[in-house]
Parts: C-alpha cells; structure tokens; sequence
C-alpha cells in the first residue's frame, strides 16, 4: 500500500497528504498483493478520505472495531482518521483514490456533505458498495485520468474536472446508500443535523484536551442546552455521552492495534490520573482495558 507521507514512530502508521507531489489535493494508486505484501501488513490512519475499489480476487478490512470482507467489485470507504488493516487478502488487486478535504471542499454544499454523508461516517457502521456495471464503466475510464494527473502542475480546468468526478462518485454512492438503508433519520439538511455534525468534527480535533460541553459550546457559538436539545432532535446521545464515546472510540483503537502500555494511552488520551481513565473504560466497556487488549488484539 503505497503511502503519501508516513510517521513512522507510531505503532499506528499515520499518512498525511504531500500535497507538494500532489498539487491536486487527490491521488490514485492501485495495491497489488505480490508487490505491496510488506506494506499492506501494517495498521494505518490516514488524515485524508480514502475509497478502496477491489478489481480481482478477496480481501477483509479491520476498520476499527468492526470488520468486513470485500471481494471484486466491492467499494469501501474510509473517513479521516479512521483505523485500518488489510487482512485475509487473496491474491487481490485494488484502485485507492485519495482526496483531501481541501480538494473536494469548494462550497458550503461540499463541506456539508463531507460531514454528513454516511460514507465516511464510522459511528453508522462500514459502508461497502457493488460497482454494478455501468457504474464501473465510468469509473475504470476515469482513473487512468487521475493517474496521469498526479504529478502534473496545477491546472485550475483539470482540477474541476476531478472534482466534478469525485463528487458524482459520492453523489451516487450516498444515493444508493440511502436507498439501500431506507433510512428514517431527521433529514441532513436540518439546522440541529448541520450543529451536531460540526460538535462531532470538533470533538475529533479536540477531545485529548478538551472533554467539557462548554467548551464546544462556546466553539459552536451556542448554549450547552441548546446543544444537547439539538443532539435529541437528531437522536443522538448527549453531549457528554459523544464527548466520553470519541474518547473511548480511540482507547479501543490503541488497545486493539498497538502494544502501547495502559500508562501511555491513559496520557495520550488526556488523563492525568490513571486510575481515572480505567474507570472510566471499565465502567462504559464491561471489562478493563487489559481485559479488553486479550479479547481484541
């Protein structure tokens, strides 16, 4: 799995996006198993959106918590900062496109959909696609486009033109997304939606540091009771309950995929006190962290 810029410190292997080598903000690259064995062994995170396009053969992806299997013609998607690892692959080969946040995000409209499409939303379960044919068409026409303009200097007209692709990939997969989940949610377009979603973006930046209501509140420009009236409109827990959730979404992640010892993720997470965090995981979890790393990892 060919990486972009990668820390390699971390137990979990963080990409970021050299956007120097790719002036675009996107890039495509495809893994294939007798090449990339040694690479797509590792646990990774990426800081940008990633799209997985299996061509031939198996493979399953640990996202998280949770764990599925793709084989040809399958399409996973995988939000910012998410947790990967390739597992059980058959001899597969698969296309990657990359995209930053800075590429696709033009508008409002944009943004909005990056934060609210259930494709890169990981607390509404891994999304995975079938490319059905037509579909599969434009897109096999399209990468060997992408490929040639990763390294070309920028051009404002090419830029449009994968947008423009990207977004109607998006487009149509959210759709059928939607379709297949005949979903009831309060409609995304709603104001109290549009407020949760930033929190929970805010939460992601913030929550080592940061884990009172007020604070976001006061980021949001809103009351801390208007936020948690919003986060009951939209059916989603309280504030204070998504706060500990993001909190506890990550312990999870160092607990499953790095030998960090409790010590460390007790201070990576922002707890002085580590008698602090062990209840705070026991209580939520079930079962104590150490308890958690023999079951998981």
């Amino acid at each position: 799995m060919s990486c972009l810029t990668e820390n390699q410190n971390n137990p979990i292997h963080d990409i970021r996006f050299d956007n120097n080598t790719y002036p675009y903000g996107i890039r495509v690259s495809k893994v294939e198993y007798e090449k990339d064995i040694e690479r797509i062994t590792k646990v990774y995170r990426t800081t940008f959106y990633r799209m997985i396009w299996v061509c031939s053969g198996s493979v399953s992806v640990e996202l998280d918590m949770n764990s599925i299997s793709l084989t040809k013609d399958h399409c996973l998607f995988i939000g910012k900062n998410q947790v990967f690892k390739l597992k059980n692959y058959d001899h597969f080969d698969a296309y990657i496109i990359d995209f930053t946040e800075g590429f696709y995000a033009r508008t409002q409209l944009d943004i909005e959909l990056l934060q609210q499409s259930r494709l890169f939303n990981s607390e509404e379960g891994i999304v995975k696609l079938y490319l059905e044919d037509p579909y599969k068409e434009i897109l096999v026409r399209f990468l060997s486009f992408f490929k040639g303009i990763n390294y070309k200097d920028f051009s404002q007209l090419l830029y449009q033109l994968a947008h423009n692709t990207v977004e109607r990939m998006l487009l149509f997969a959210e759709w059928n997304v939607q379709r297949d989940q005949n979903s009831d949610q309060i409609r995304s377009n709603s104001k109290e939606y549009s407020l949760v979603k930033k929190f929970q973006n805010l939460i992601a930046i913030n929550y080592t540091t940061e884990k009172g209501v007020s604070f976001y509140a006061e980021q949001l420009n809103t009351s801390s009771r208007s936020l948690a009236s919003a986060c009951t409109i939209t059916n989603k827990p309280s504030p204070k309950r998504m706060i500990i959730d993001r909190v506890l979404i990550e312990a999870k992640r160092l607990l499953k995929f790095t030998d960090l010892s409790i010590k460390e993720i007790t201070y990576r997470l922002g707890y002085d006190e580590y008698n602090s965090f062990i209840k705070l995981f026991t209580s939520n979890i079930g079962m104590s962290p150490m308890n958690f790393r023999e079951k998981y990892q």
